[in-house]
């Protein structure tokens, strides 16, 4: 997706390690009541930070560099999906100012080493928020 000007895919490093990931999708998330609410806002997907550094500021890092890719693209906002059990990652979120209450289902296919797909709906709230309150 990176490749083809979908998405950009960004790196969280620490002491020469891979420790976060994640993939900015300029189009947005795919569910339409999302699209809809938040036309032309890019999504957060897949943030990831190994357990072992959570909390030592690298998901913060990742979210404000995604911001600053956002804004050097034209954009002024970003969204991202948690599921509403995610009680970290929404303190996370929450505490840089995403804010919202949208509830849609995420849905996506995963492909296993067999070859076989299989499809996920996961229930998930979608929040925004401002890439200037990002980085400042």
């Amino acid at each position: 997706r990176q490749a083809a000007g979908e998405s950009i895919f960004v790196l969280g490093w620490l002491d020469g390690a891979v420790v976060a990931r994640a993939e900015l999708k300029l189009a947005g998330c795919a569910a339409e009541s999302v699209q809809t609410c938040f036309p032309g806002v890019p999504e957060i997907n897949g943030l990831d930070v190994v357990d072992s550094v959570q909390g030592k500021g690298i998901g913060t890092a990742v979210i404000r560099r995604l911001a600053r890719l956002a804004v050097d693209r034209g954009f002024d906002r970003i969204g991202l999906g948690v599921e509403p059990t995610n009680d970290g990652a929404r303190r996370l979120y929450e505490r840089l100012g995403f804010v919202g209450s949208l509830g849609y289902e995420d849905r996506y296919v995963v492909r296993a080493r067999t070859g076989a797909e299989l499809a996920f709906a996961d229930s998930c709230v979608f929040l925004t928020v401002a890439c200037a309150h990002l980085l400042r």
